[in-house]
């Protein structure tokens, strides 16, 4: 078995990892790569919410995926579950986000796990360090200052190793409004072959916690996920590729999840 160091892997993440969140308008619409909730704070539509979300927060359990159900040699196989902000719905015009992801390594022949963060565009995903199966990885993404158009995302591991990391980025100033938070399972789009990644087969992942930070820019408030939504102020994101939905999408309150449920990698 071919052995890669943790440098090489982190030259090869960063080449061909680039979550994109690709969506189509509606309360609840399908996706060809993401699947999970996008969560905004009242306002006078979906689409044209109050300003006054200013972060992102909650944790999820790494999980053991397989070899899909369906799939065509050394074709891109990967997953990543992350926590992110953005000024629009849709994820533009940038995305700050972080999280845990996994790679299938054709000529290793194993899966790799861990953890990384991003703002896209115009940086390609930053691997941080190697997790794995039953690590619990916590991510947040906030502003600091909207106004200068600072923004941070943190990453914390517990389990089998012990992470504490952050990262500060620099918005554009059209971006720096974000509005909208994001809690998302994807297959993440590769470039060296213009598609997204197939779906590894799991059984569930959540992404827990599930909470979004307000403010008016001096005193700052926690809110659930289960109260943006049980008002009405979400978007549902469901995984299909091709004819066949990938995923079911659910959320559970008693512990503030997104669930995600393995259907199948057929396209």
């Amino acid at each position: 078995m071919k052995v890669h160091s943790w440098v090489t892997l982190c030259l090869l993440f960063t080449l061909i990892t680039s979550p994109i969140l690709m969506v189509v308008a509606g309360r609840t619409s399908y996706s060809e790569n993401g699947a999970g909730y996008t969560l905004y704070y009242d306002g006078s539509s979906p689409t044209n919410p109050t300003d006054l979300l200013w972060g992102a927060e909650g944790f999820s359990i790494v999980q053991q995926v397989s070899m899909p159900d369906e799939y065509i040699d050394n074709e891109p196989i990967k997953l990543s579950a992350w926590v992110g902000i953005s000024r629009d719905y849709d994820g533009g015009p940038q995305l700050l986000q972080g999280g845990w992801a996994v790679t299938y390594l054709w000529d290793a022949s194993q899966f790799v796990y861990y953890t990384w963060i991003e703002l896209y565009p115009p940086e390609p995903a930053n691997p941080i360090a190697p997790v794995n199966p039953g690590d619990e990885v916590h991510a947040s993404a906030y502003m600091v200052d909207k106004s200068l158009g600072h923004g941070r995302i943190c990453i914390w591991v517990y389990g089998s190793t012990s992470i504490q990391f952050c990262q500060d980025y620099q918005l554009n100033e059209d971006a720096s409004n974000v509005r909208y938070a994001h809690f998302i399972v994807e297959t993440p789009y590769t470039p060296a072959v213009e598609d997204y990644a197939r779906l590894p087969k799991f059984n569930t992942i959540k992404i827990s916690d599930v909470s979004v930070v307000l403010s008016d820019g001096y005193s700052y408030t926690v809110t659930k996920g289960s109260s943006l939504i049980n008002a009405g102020y979400y978007f549902k994101w469901i995984l299909q590729q091709g004819n066949y939905t990938n995923v079911d999408v659910s959320y559970d309150s008693t512990d503030e999840s997104v669930v995600v449920q393995y259907i199948t990698s057929k396209r």
